[in-house]
């Protein structure tokens, strides 16, 4: 077994060696370390992962990028990999003002480094950027919840159908997306073991569900005592889904597209939305019905989408 500080000392020189490079390609603007320089990190990735801040109209676009937006590279260094995103200076200013759909902004889930940078205004992009805001915590919450309204559904089609073999796999998405509550709840950065990291926080309300998730033997009874223990952690995280109640309370009903449009910058996607909206109208919050749209912006014909609007 090799000693792990020599096997973070080696990662360490493999980055610096890496941004020596970088800040001799004058087309190059700045680095940031996706990710701690940690061994528990390291071992994780076996790899380093970084945004690279490059001057616009440098891209070098490949075939096999396809119509990627974001570039994407692995390279190697002192046999280490590198991972890297190449991302323009305008983009990267739109990803830090939220302008762009992005994994750039603060988040609970990393830790980000700007281990250099060209230009004092990257640098100022940046620290706004991976700086947390009461807007960010709102909408990592609404995120959470979304999720675990999703595992919820999965779970109960699966206990409703009786694969409790999948019903049981699907209970450790359920218990990971409440440890995800629970570390956004603490307050804490936890890059590594998520589920861990909520079981040792909070064990009386992740453990009982994976208990029941790894007992091979779970009576159908279990399993759905486990999923309303998952419902009693939704309804008392409820206020969690009030950026959506806000947006539904509208002269008109909000059709899913518009939902979508409307956080189209938070990492949330439409799909999360309709469960997340649907669940208000299984409390009784709100209605759903449909809305007329044109599927192309030049159709005469409309056809019908989801749509709802608090009660």
């Amino acid at each position: 077994m090799s000693d792990p500080s020599v096997e973070l000392a080696r990662f360490r020189r493999a980055l610096d060696l890496f941004c020596e490079r970088l800040e001799e390609d004058r087309w190059v603007l700045a680095a940031v370390l996706d990710g701690s320089l940690s061994l528990d990190t390291v071992w994780r990735h076996d790899s380093l992962h970084l945004w690279v801040v490059i001057a616009d109209g440098t891209t070098q676009r490949r075939k096999a990028d396809g119509d990627d937006v974001d570039v994407h590279r692995r390279l190697v260094e002192e046999g280490v990999d590198l991972y890297i995103t190449l991302v323009e200076r305008s983009r990267f200013r739109r990803m830090v003002e939220g302008q762009v759909r992005n994994g750039l902004a603060w988040s609970p889930w990393t830790v980000r480094t700007l281990l250099w940078s060209r230009e004092p205004g990257l640098s100022t992009w940046f620290e706004t950027a991976n700086s947390p805001a009461p807007r960010d915590a709102r909408h990592r919450r609404f995120a959470v919840v979304t999720w675990l309204l999703s595992g919820r559904r999965w779970a109960r089609k699966l206990h409703r159908k009786g694969d409790l073999v999948r019903c049981r796999r699907a209970l450790w998405g359920l218990a990971s997306a409440m440890a995800a509550g629970i570390v956004l709840e603490a307050g804490e950065i936890c890059e590594d073991d998520l589920l861990g990291r909520g079981l040792a926080l909070a064990p009386q309300l992740v453990g009982p569900i994976v208990e029941v998730a790894r007992d091979v033997t779970a009576s159908p009874e279990a399993i759905e005592g486990a999923i309303v223990a998952a419902d009693a952690f939704l309804v008392a995280r409820s206020a969690w889904l009030d950026p959506l109640r806000d947006r539904l309370r509208a002269p008109a009903p909000v059709p899913l597209s518009e939902l979508g449009e409307h956080f189209a910058y938070t990492l949330l996607h439409p799909w999360h939305l309709g469960i997340a909206a649907d669940w208000l109208v299984e409390r009784g919050e709100a209605d759903a019905v449909s809305a007329s749209v044109p599927l192309t912006k030049k159709s005469r014909i409309e056809v019908e989408e989801p749509a709802w609007l608090m009660i």
